[in-house]
């Protein structure tokens, strides 16, 4: 019949059939390899949700040459990529001296703002605002007891945030808006924000704005 047939050459089939052993010395190494990596991630590097993020902070050492880009979770307490980094000798001493020239370091600036925007669209795609805050009271009040270094330590400079000065002739427009509209959300173009991050390297910052007769100290952080 057929069906005996069908069942005949299913056996030979089957007779013939050579299943190979697993490699169980190759499975182990894969998983040796696999445990090694977790071990690394978890001891060397925080794994958060992504909605616990709420900037990035980056800087760049002109001894080592190396651009860092830091994760923060807590701004203000959290410390800065510049508090952060250590200098690995053997890289100083190996390292030719950069370019100083303006164009060269235009160029520097704008690549290391587009990474910073590639990790935000990647963190956060809707952070599209700077929200700013004037802090300059806070400074006042300290300066009346302390020297500037030590106002700038108590206010977090530069270990929680990185202090930048902007002069009344050099501010950009983006600066102007967020001192008009104080602890108010105001939209920032994509080129905007691209000039935030060449100058600043980090979503959120202090700045400084001085005029001749006054100065002000804000604190501005990229929000959605």
């Amino acid at each position: 019949m057929v069906e005996d047939k069908v069942l005949a050459g299913l056996s030979n089939s089957l007779g013939n059939l050579t299943i190979n052993s697993p490699n169980v010395n190759l499975i182990q190494q894969e998983l040796n390899f696999y445990r090694s990596r977790l071990a690394l991630i978890t001891s060397d590097y925080w794994l958060v949700p992504k909605n616990q993020i709420a900037g990035i902070s980056g800087y760049f050492c002109e001894r080592c040459q190396v651009f860092e880009q830091e994760f923060v979770r807590d701004i203000g307490y959290d410390k800065t990529a510049q508090a952060r980094h250590w200098c690995d000798e053997d890289k100083v001493k190996s390292k030719h001296k950069l370019s100083t020239n303006s164009s060269d370091i235009a160029a520097r600036d704008d690549i290391w703002a587009r990474i910073l925007l590639n990790s935000i669209n990647s963190l956060n795609p809707n952070l599209r605002y700077l929200i700013a805050t004037d802090v300059s009271y806070a400074f006042n009040v300290l300066a009346s007891s302390f020297d500037f270094q030590q106002v700038n330590m108590l206010m977090g400079i530069p270990d929680r945030y990185c202090l930048y000065q902007f002069h009344e002739s050099a501010r950009p427009d983006w600066i102007n808006r967020a001192l008009a509209n104080l602890d108010k959300k105001i939209a920032m173009e994509e080129s905007e924000i691209i000039d935030f991050l060449k100058r600043t390297k980090s979503t959120y910052a202090a700045i400084e704005v001085s005029t001749k007769e006054s100065f002000k100290i804000i604190r501005v952080m990229l929000v959605a």
